[in-house]
Parts: C-alpha cells; sequence; structure tokens
C-alpha cells in the first residue's frame, strides 16, 4: 500500500470507499506533464485551417474573391459555402422546444452574416501558419446593415432583423402564471419592485476548442478527436451530416483542460472540419487561437429583469412576477433556450412561492449565439431572487437571514412540485441556512461590521441561498429530426483474463475527477480498492450507446449509477462462475475480496478473478448460451420530471473602497447538500473552482460589444479572469439530504459553487453602500458610483 498524503484516508479492499477522500487517480500523471490533450496529438499528414471571419455583425455577402489564396503557398483547398452545397449545416440543436424559432445555422456563411466572427471561408493548408497567411489573402465584399446589439432595441417595432426571412427578433416565449397572482398583488400590503441585469460572459477553459479528423483510406470511417463534453451526440451529428452509419464514425474526446458548459456546443467549425477530412481524403486540424475563442466560443448569461415581489407586512412572501428578457444571440445554441427556461422555471428556489407569473422572452441579437456554461441559467435566477429578497427585507426593517428562514420550504415539505411543474426532491434549507450562520458567527459578524461602520468603513454582509437542479433527463430534438435525445448513460465493467477491472463509461472526463469516482463506485460492488478499477472514458467505440456525456451536474447522477448497476450485477455473474467451481451451494455465501472470491468462513477456500475469467471464456466456447466474458453493461436514466436538486447557502462579508470602487472579499462561507457525497475533497474541489468562477463572473468578467456589434474585449487584456490574488479562501461544510429519486442518494455539484457567489456578492456589496448593486458586474465604477451618492447609476443604455 503506497504512502498517503495527510488528510487522505486508506481504503482497504472489501471497505466501502464512497464518502471517503481518496486520492484523484488523475492527478499524479497530470502533474507529470504526462496529461493527453488535443494540442498533442498528432497525425501523420494532418493538413490544417484557418477560417475567414465576418468582420461585420449584420451584412450582405456580395462576392468573396479566392483566387489568391488558392495560389498561396502549402494552401491544398479553399472552401465556401457553395462547395459544401447542401452539406452546408444546419449546425445542430438538440433543445427544439414548441414554437421556438430555430434560423439555419450554415457551417460557412452563405449569403448573409449576423455576428462578428461567423465563419465564412476555410483555408486548408500544410500548417496553421501558412493557412492563416493565405486567409489573409481572402477578400470579401460587405454590404453593411445596421446591427442590433441590445435585446430590448431588437424586440422594439421596426428593428433591424437578425435573421433575413425571419420577420421578429422573438426567438421564443413562454409564461409560467399560477392562479391567483393578480389578486395577490393587487392585495398584498408590500410590494418591492426592481430592475436587474446579468451580463453577458463566457467560459474560458484554460485549453482552447480543437477538432480534428481522420478518414481512412477506404472512405469508410471517420474517427475524430475533439474538445467535447457529449462525444456519443456528436457522433451521431457527424453521421447524420455525412451520410455515414454511427458505427462508421468514432469520436475520443482526450484530456480537457477544462469544458465549464462551453464544449457542449457542437460548432460550424466542427462540421467543416470533419466534411473537409471526408472531402479531402486526409486528417484535417483545427484548434483556435485565443481570439476566436472570444469571437466564436458559445457566450452566456446575458438577461434583463423587471421583477417583484409581494409580500405580508410580517415578510412572507405572496407572490412573484418577472418580465425576463433573455439575449440569446444571432443563432439558437445547441441548449437552445434551455438556459433560458432553467432560469424561469427555477426562479422560485428553495422558497414557500406557489404563485407566479414569469413571462420570458428570448431575442435575437447580432451577437455570438448564447449557451450553456457553467449553473445553466440558474445562476441568473439566484440573482434576480435573492435580491428581491434582501430589497423586501430593507423594506420591512427584517434582518436578510430572518425573512428567509420565515419564507424557506422546511425538509418536511419535500418532495416538492414548483409551479413550473418539476418536482424537487429533498433538503432541509432551515438547517442549511442555520449551519452557515453558526460556522460564520454571524452575530460577531454583525457587531464587527457595526464597529466598522462608525468607523466610516463600508463593510458588508450578503446571504444567498440556492437550489440547483441536476442531472436531468431526455428532451428533445436531436438535429433537425426532432427525435427524442435521452438522458441516460452507459457504462460497461470487465474483469480481464489477468484479473483486472475495467469500467467503460460514456461521460467524458473533462478533470471533473470522474475516473476517481466511478472508481470508487466500482470498487465497492466487487470487493477492490479504488487503484484496482481502471476508467476509461470518451470514447465511442468502447461504450458504443450513451448520450448526454458530461454536463448538468450528472456525472454521479447518471454515471455513477450505471456502474454501480453494472458491478453488482458483474458480481453476481462472479459469485455465479465461482459457486460452480467451488462447490457452493448458495452463491451469496461468497465473499468478493482483493480480487478474489472466498466462502465465508473459509478464506483459503478461494479463486481469483483472473482464474474465472478464463473460466468463463472457457465454458462460452463449450457451450454457446454462455457469456463469452466476464462483463456487464448497463444503462441509467434520470428522470425528466423528478429531478435531484443540489442547494446550500453562501455568506460573504466584503469591503468596499470608497475611493476606488474596490471590493475586498474577507470572508466568504458555503454550506452544500449534494446529497451522498461519493468523495468529499472531489466535492469541495467543484465547489471551491466553481466559487471562484462565478468570483470572477461577479466582479470582473464581461463581454461588451458596442453599437455596431464589435466585441471590444476581445483579448484577456480586456476580458478579466481572476488571479489567486483575487479569490478568498472558501470556508466549505456539507449536509447531506440523499435524494430518493436517485438510487446512490447522490445530487450533482459540478456547478453549485457557480451558483451562489453573484447573489451573494451583491447583496454583500448592497448592504455595505446601503445602496442597491442590482446590475452585474460589480465593476469598480459602478461600485464608486454607488459609494459616492449611496444611489446607484442606472446601467448605460438599459431600456426596461
Amino acid at each position: 500500500m503506497t504512502d498517503r498524503p495527510d488528510g487522505w484516508e486508506t481504503v482497504l479492499a472489501g471497505e466501502r470507499s464512497v464518502g471517503r477522500s481518496i486520492p484523484r487517480s488523475e492527478d499524479v500523471r497530470l502533474v507529470q506533464g504526462l496529461g493527453r490533450y488535443l494540442g498533442d496529438l498528432r497525425v501523420d499528414g494532418a493538413l490544417h485551417v484557418a477560417f475567414v471571419r465576418a468582420t461585420y455583425a449584420n451584412a450582405r455577402v456580395l462576392e468573396v474573391r479566392t483566387e489568391q489564396s488558392r495560389a498561396a503557398q502549402g494552401v491544398v483547398a479553399v472552401f465556401t459555402a457553395t462547395d459544401l452545397g447542401d452539406r452546408n449545416g444546419p449546425v445542430p440543436v438538440a433543445w427544439r422546444s414548441p414554437g421556438q424559432t430555430i434560423p439555419h445555422y450554415p457551417a460557412l456563411a452563405a449569403e448573409h452574416v449576423a455576428y462578428v466572427g461567423q465563419p465564412v471561408v476555410a483555408v486548408v493548408a500544410t500548417s496553421r501558419e501558412l493557412a492563416e497567411d493565405a486567409a489573409e489573402l481572402v477578400e470579401i465584399e460587405y454590404e453593411e446593415l445596421p446591427a442590433v446589439t441590445n435585446a430590448f432595441d431588437a424586440l422594439a417595432p421596426g428593428s433591424p432583423r437578425v435573421q433575413p426571412g425571419i420577420e421578429s427578433n422573438l426567438a421564443f416565449q413562454m409564461q409560467i402564471r399560477s392562479p391567483g397572482v393578480d389578486e395577490a398583488f393587487a392585495t398584498a400590503p408590500v410590494i418591492v419592485e426592481a430592475d436587474l441585469s446579468i451580463h453577458r460572459q463566457t467560459g474560458v477553459p484554460m485549453e482552447r476548442r480543437g477538432f480534428v479528423a481522420q478518414p481512412d483510406p477506404a472512405g469508410q470511417r471517420l474517427t475524430v478527436w475533439a474538445t467535447v463534453q457529449h462525444p456519443h451526440m456528436v457522433r451521431d451529428h457527424l453521421a447524420e451530416l455525412l451520410s455515414l452509419a454511427v458505427e462508421q464514425v468514432r469520436v475520443v474526446a482526450p484530456d480537457m483542460g477544462g469544458t465549464f458548459g462551453v464544449y457542449y456546443d457542437v460548432y460550424p467549425e466542427d462540421l467543416l472540419v470533419a466534411w473537409a477530412a471526408q472531402r479531402l481524403g486526409r486528417p484535417v486540424s483545427f484548434i483556435e487561437d485565443r481570439a476566436e475563442s472570444f469571437l466564436s466560443t458559445v457566450h452566456a448569461r446575458q438577461q434583463y429583469h423587471r421583477a417583484a415581489l409581494a409580500l405580508s407586512e410580517d415578510g412572507r412572501i405572496l407572490a412573484l412576477r418577472d418580465l425576463l428578457v433573455s439575449d440569446i444571440g444571432a443563432f439558437v445554441g445547441y441548449s437552445g433556450i434551455g438556459p433560458s427556461s432553467y432560469t424561469a422555471n427555477y426562479m422560485t428556489g428553495g422558497y414557500r412561492i406557489d404563485k407566479v407569473d414569469i413571462d420570458l422572452r428570448c431575442a435575437f441579437t447580432n451577437k455570438v449565439r448564447s449557451g450553456g456554461y457553467r449553473g445553466f441559467g440558474q445562476p441568473q435566477a439566484t440573482f434576480v431572487l435573492e435580491r428581491l429578497i434582501d430589497t423586501a427585507a430593507a423594506r420591512l426593517d427584517l434582518d436578510p437571514a430572518e425573512i428567509r428562514r420565515r419564507n424557506l420550504l422546511t425538509a418536511e415539505e419535500f418532495p416538492h412540485r414548483l409551479p413550473s411543474g418539476v418536482t424537487m426532491d429533498s433538503a432541509d434549507l432551515p438547517r442549511l441556512l442555520d449551519t452557515v450562520l453558526t460556522n460564520a458567527d454571524y452575530r460577531s459578524m454583525r457587531t464587527e461590521q457595526t464597529v466598522a461602520r462608525a468607523a466610516g468603513r463600508l463593510v458588508g454582509v450578503g446571504i444567498a441561498l440556492y437550489t440547483e437542479a441536476t442531472g436531468t433527463g431526455s428532451f428533445k430534438g436531436l438535429a433537425a429530426r426532432g427525435d427524442q435525445v435521452g438522458g441516460r448513460e452507459g457504462v460497461l465493467v470487465r474483469v480481464g483474463q489477468d484479473g483486472s477491472v475495467v469500467a467503460y463509461s460514456g461521460a467524458s472526463h473533462i478533470e471533473q475527477g470522474i475516473r476517481t469516482a466511478l472508481a470508487q463506485v466500482c470498487a465497492d460492488e466487487l470487493g477492490l480498492r479504488p487503484e484496482d478499477v481502471t476508467v476509461v472514458a470518451g470514447d465511442t467505440d468502447l461504450v458504443p450507446h450513451s448520450n448526454r456525456g458530461s454536463i448538468g451536474s450528472r456525472s454521479a447522477l447518471a454515471a455513477a449509477v450505471a456502474t454501480r448497476k453494472a458491478a453488482a450485477e458483474l458480481a453476481t455473474r462472479i459469485r455465479e462462475v465461482a459457486a460452480d467451481l467451488l462447490e457452493a451451494a448458495n452463491p451469496d455465501d461468497l465473499l468478493l475480496r482483493d480480487g478474489r472470491v472466498q466462502v465465508k468462513g473459509n478464506p483459503s477456500h478461494e479463486l481469483t478473478f483472473a482464474k474465472l475469467s478464463v473460466e468463463a471464456a472457457r465454458r462460452h466456447r463449450a457451450t454457446l448460451d454462455t457469456p463469452p466474458a466476464l462483463e456487464v453493461q448497463s444503462f441509467y436514466e434520470p428522470s425528466p420530471t423528478m429531478t435531484a436538486f443540489g442547494s446550500g447557502v453562501h455568506l460573504a462579508m466584503v469591503e468596499v473602497d470608497r475611493e476606488t470602487g474596490a471590493i475586498e472579499i474577507k470572508r466568504y462561507l458555503v454550506v452544500h447538500d449534494c446529497g451522498t457525497v461519493i468523495n468529499p475533497q472531489i466535492v469541495d474541489g467543484q465547489i471551491h473552482g466553481g466559487a471562484a468562477q462565478g468570483f470572477g463572473g461577479a466582479l470582473l468578467e464581461e463581454l461588451v460589444y458596442d453599437d455596431a456589434g464589435q466585441l471590444t474585449t476581445s483579448t484577456m487584456m480586456d476580458y478579466l479572469i481572476p488571479t489567486a490574488m483575487e479569490i478568498p479562501t472558501v470556508e466549505i461544510s456539507h449536509q447531506e439530504k440523499p435524494s430518493p429519486f436517485q438510487p446512490l442518494g447522490a445530487k450533482g455539484c459540478g456547478e453549485a459553487g457557480t451558483v451562489g457567489p453573484a447573489a451573494a456578492l451583491a447583496n454583500a456589496v448592497s448592504d455595505a453602500l446601503q445602496a442597491p448593486m442590482n446590475h452585474l458586474p460589480l465593476r469598480p465604477d459602478r461600485v464608486w458610483a454607488a459609494a459616492q451618492s449611496s444611489v446607484l447609476v442606472a446601467a448605460q443604455g438599459l431600456a426596461l
């Protein structure tokens, strides 16, 4: 047994490892520099693509001249929309809601461009450098059209159209309305209202997006390596585009330097690279640079809200109303209006709110399309609701903790059906709130704040409670067919003839620790140590049947449950084979431990997994009615309506510099419930990393477009990512309320840390300034203006 770092538990064969912090099996290889990322891949004879991208946000393409580019050194081919013909998209949309307008999104723009950065021409050359040089020789003549970059302007009568041939910039509208909401607002003694906005952001993974496609010499099979979170769905889309059977396409997700949801989308460049490889009969590679990433990788989160709460005099919430306008960009993202609908559907959070009127409107604008990003619409819902609750607390002169306590659903009220129709599984929200207040020593914190204010310092405390839908199941709309896309995940667990145990998972390893967590689950069923189980993930050939991949905080819900089912069934088969050989009357009398099967009470009477695997193969050769190997494949699909909800409370204490508007986070605490915890250390890392990402989004990161649709924050000099200097220590504790909807009792945790920071920090800064901070990000200029006047300067250009 190898030595463990301090704080890590040693797990012996036969002991339960689920619930223990054991080292991530991935980390040793990665910290030694042995990771194999897409950029490390070398394919002999590979060609490289550079894209000529639109320089206008809205324009007609009048002429494309490629003669000089085609004649340039190293150029093998130059492709335009004409070359692709009927293979020119559409870029697929998986989430296709009824009534949603979905424009055709081509791989290469033909007659019109709708955002700066849209691919128009693809130049294929023997190196990326030569392809870029030749791309500069392409000449495109445009007729510029008026651009619209504000969602409210886009929905106004007479606004320029983002998409030609589509008469309205309204992409989608839905309403969630409960009986009695108008009466509740008409008779409520207290009504609080607020205009709020959430800015445009993007994920900015450390590793940039890439796609490499290699055809076989006969042209009958295509192998793709790509930064994707859902290799099986990408495989299916490529097979449809290229008129191949799914068995003819293999997609492999190598090591990835983060994804955060932005690699869930399928991109125009992906389709072009796959098509070009098949057309040219040679490997083709594309890895974007950082500037391209800002101009083409999906953006997220931009929303505007006009929201209101109706309350009783003692602070009980009677009803909620919200006009939600979501800026989804020029095209519909792979997840459709999913993030926007999540904001609407889960707006009530963990509070006792049964009367709502939520009007969601999604607007096309001349910007990069919006897609999934860590939290998937739920950070926006949390920000809006938690700011309203703090506003109500100030109006009623109630402590922010007390008004929440009066409105929280209790543990006995779960399962709880939301006004949107989704059923939440379990939570003990009052206990979460009490725990974070105790951990923070809330009374002493408030006393410290009072002393600081008396000295003229701007110190504030903010609380944000959140619930997070995790690991959801099926949704509609594979590609253009409107099929049902399942939410199932597949796992195959196999014992090799050398006794090794391998679990092949359909999920992707996106550095979330899935290899370790699945090994723990598998090991517990087979009486092994986690390090005795190898987990292979992200390869459609190894697990041909799976669906959603690693998205939506679902690895512990879908992949882990499938692993447990497969390993448990495999354990039964191992006992059945061993019972014959060991002459055990009852397979249940056999114990699996350390790669051996023993008779209980007689440990010397045993067989190894290796011998049993060989025996299983021998029996298959002798009698074809027996399986050929010790292996089991299993699937699991979470319910699409009975959802496992993570929950938690974030508490922030901040100090604002009156002269500069700078915000110092003095303390930050999280109490979190993700049901059964498989590996506490991994969960801590997810919460801490998610919170860090949330701090960046709340305080620094912002994608800004000018009126002409030009992105003005397109470099790391302008789009500010937090460093270790800006990230405080996050004090984390866990509360386990297992999900009754899920066999392991687990709930997702991958996005939870990101859901709370914007709300907690906005509430803390508002408390410090005694002025409402309702517009994100909390930029120093906004905070400074509020600090000087105690009145928030409205966001420029916001017309609610």
